[in-house]
């Protein structure tokens, strides 16, 4: 599975893979009021999203522990988050912050569960999709969910109406997991397509 961290938690607005720092509330030397200015302009611009007094208060720890880079308390964080998330918005928060501690730590579970978290939340914006469920596709073709793996795929290709090689790439996602079959569908889905529409096949194809 090729999945790119950097242009994954580009294409979310997430921080990409970092050294670990201390959290911002932790460092020495600093007055209250200092830490207090530091840890809201790390937060990811909550006053855009819709969120319960409770949401916020559960999800600051997590959100702030996530923007340090600080993966052992963003993980500790993470369930009471998840538990306190309610509306739409703040489930698309704790998703993101999952994708991010899973590329933080190198946790391809955890980044999978982040994507999934992200699309169910109903709230990531339109110009995020493409990039979810392309990745999506991915981590449940690797785990060897097919149905899954189809299902995002077609929303990749819907996603993707001007884009003649939008099917070709989905069938040499199949190739890298050695599942030929699968692969041969989605090629005779490219040609068939391509044919409805009047085109010659690409070589690509």
């Amino acid at each position: 599975m090729s999945i790119s961290k950097a242009a994954l938690a580009a294409a979310l607005g997430v921080a990409a893979p970092a050294v670990a720092q201390p959290p911002v509330y932790s460092r020495p030397a600093t007055t209250d009021s200092q830490v207090e200015a530091q840890t809201q302009a790390n937060q990811p611009q909550l006053a855009q999203y819709r969120l319960s007094r409770s949401e916020r208060a559960a999800l600051a720890p997590l959100l702030d522990a996530a923007q340090a880079s600080n993966w052992p308390a963003a993980q500790a964080a993470l369930p009471a988050a998840q538990a306190a998330a309610r509306g739409n918005d703040a489930r698309y928060l704790v998703g993101r912050a999952q994708l991010q501690i899973g590329l933080g730590t190198n946790d391809a579970r955890l980044q999978a569960a982040g994507v999934d978290a992200v699309i169910a939340s109903g709230a990531a914006p339109a110009a995020q999709m493409l990039a979810l469920y392309d990745n999506q596709a991915r981590f449940a073709a690797a785990a060897g969910d097919l149905a899954k793996a189809d299902r995002a795929l077609d929303q990749v290709i819907a996603l993707s109406p001007d884009d003649p090689l939008a099917i070709p790439r989905a069938a040499r996602l199949f190739e890298d997991q050695h599942n030929a079959a699968h692969a041969l569908d989605y090629y005779r889905r490219a040609i068939a397509a391509q044919e409805a529409a009047g085109h010659p096949v690409a070589a690509d194809v």
